[in-house]
Formats: structure tokens, sequence, C-alpha cells
């Protein structure tokens, strides 16, 4: 069983199972928990980055300066930030536009707020209607080609959905196809279809060997690249200081002609 189209091309392409033995279970929301909030504002006033690796000096900095810009206040909620919560819903009631993946992004369109993916990979787009389906919902909001801009780049070019349709229709469509019980009846079908079925013995050391062959490659390269990068931390840091040193030379030569101008006077 597998929650995005992604996890099902890994199961039948890596690990070779047919096709026809994988079921897609997207994710789901509880809409008891996840009430709908009231419409959005004509413009954002409040954003929220939900993300357990969001902080105030990662992505959420870039966020904030182009909130600055148009008089948004931007809040963070997560691990990282040290503010995590165990109920999200009430949460995300009071903010209008909301920057997360995965089941934050679809929790969120449940409750009826503006959504662009984002997180420390990357931004994505706004979820609209023209999007929801094929390029995020299967997708799981996050993986495969969502997140695959600048924080800036995809926050500048859209703004949220100003048309009361559009506002509608991405919570309408998650309150309708997301929702939780259908989910569970699907979950408890697929269990009694597996529990059905005949047994497919296999070789656990087989499996072994093959899952460790697909990674021994990068684990190998793993101290080759932490050397690389090690270099390039010290070059980083010699370029910076070269700059520095650069610049305080300007100021000086700047300040040694204003005061020569200032005696020629």
């Amino acid at each position: 069983m597998a929650v995005d189209e992604v996890c099902v091309d890994r199961l039948v392409r890596e690990e070779g199972i047919p096709a026809e033995r994988v079921d897609l279970l997207l994710n789901f929301v509880d809409l008891e928990r996840f009430r709908p909030r009231p419409p959005l504002p004509p413009r954002p006033a409040r954003a929220l980055a939900l993300s357990n690796q969001a902080t105030d000096a990662g992505y959420v900095q870039t966020i904030r300066a182009v909130g600055d810009s148009v008089a948004m206040c931007v809040d963070i909620v997560g691990h990282a930030q040290g503010n995590p919560t165990d109920t999200p819903a009430s949460v995300l009631a009071g903010y209008d536009l909301v920057f997360a993946k995965g089941r934050s992004a679809l929790e969120a369109l449940a409750v009826g707020c503006a959504v662009i993916l984002a997180d420390v990979v990357g931004c994505g787009p706004l979820v609209t209607p023209d999007n929801f389906e094929r390029l995020l919902r299967a997708r799981n909001f996050g993986i495969r080609g969502c997140l695959t801009r600048t924080i800036r780049r995809g926050t500048q070019r859209r703004s949220p959905p100003t048309t009361r349709e559009q506002r509608l229709t991405c919570p309408f469509r998650v309150r309708a196809e997301a929702g939780m019980e259908p989910a569970i009846d699907r979950l408890i079908s697929i269990y009694g279809a597996a529990l059905a079925s005949s047994a497919v013995t296999a070789n656990p050391s087989v499996a072994a060997a093959n899952h460790l062959r697909r990674v021994a490659r990068e684990l190998k390269r793993a101290p080759e690249l932490s050397t690389r990068v090690e270099a390039l931390t010290r070059e980083s840091e010699a370029s910076t200081a070269a700059r520095d040193r650069h610049i305080q030379n300007l100021e000086r030569r700047l300040r040694d002609a204003e005061q020569a101008l200032c005696g020629c006077a």
C-alpha cells in the first residue's frame, strides 16, 4: 500500500512488486477536527509556516521579507522553532495563508486556508483548482517536482485566490474527497483483500541484499562528500574573508578621498 504515486513507483520499479498487488491510499483528514474557517479576506493578513524544520534563520526569513512588503504577518509553528503543537486544527484557523507540504498542506486546505507548498527543500506553487488533482494531490503535496523553486520566486509569482469560486474549490474538494471515514473503509477493504490472498514467499536475505546494493554506492561516497563539503566550506570562508578585507580597503580609500576633498575646499 502506498500513500502517493511516487511510493507506488518505488514499490513496483525498485522492489519488483507486481502493480496489481499495490494499492494507492492517498492521505486523508479528520474533517471533524479540521473544521472550515470563515471566508478568506481579499488579501492575506496572517501567514503561517507550518513545518518541524522551519526556523527564523531558514527559508521563513525570505517569506517574512516578502510578507513585510505587503503588510502580512508571518509566524512559525514547528519542532525546530521550539513550539510544536498537537492541535494544528485550532492553529490553522487563525491564518489566511499557510506555507506547508504533505499532510500539513492537506489539513490547511481542509480548514479553508490558502496554501503555498514550501519547506526547507524549496517552494512549490499556490494550490489552485488547476493543479490540485494531478500535480499535487497524487504527489502528496510535496514530492516529485512540487518543491522546485525558491521561496521568493514562488511567493511573488502568485497571490492567494481572489475569486470566491477559487477560494471555495480546493477546500470543497478536500472535504469531499479526503475525509477520514471513506479512507478507513478502504483501508479495511485493503486489509481484507490482503488476508484473503495467497501468501507470496520471499527470501529475506535476498531482499536485504538488494536493498544494500541500492544504497551501498551512496554510503561509500559519504566520506568523499564529507571531505568535499569541508573543503568547499573552507574556500567559502576564505572568499568571505577576502571580500570583507576588500570592502574595508575600499571604505578606507573612500574616507581618505573625502578628507582630501574637504582639505581642498
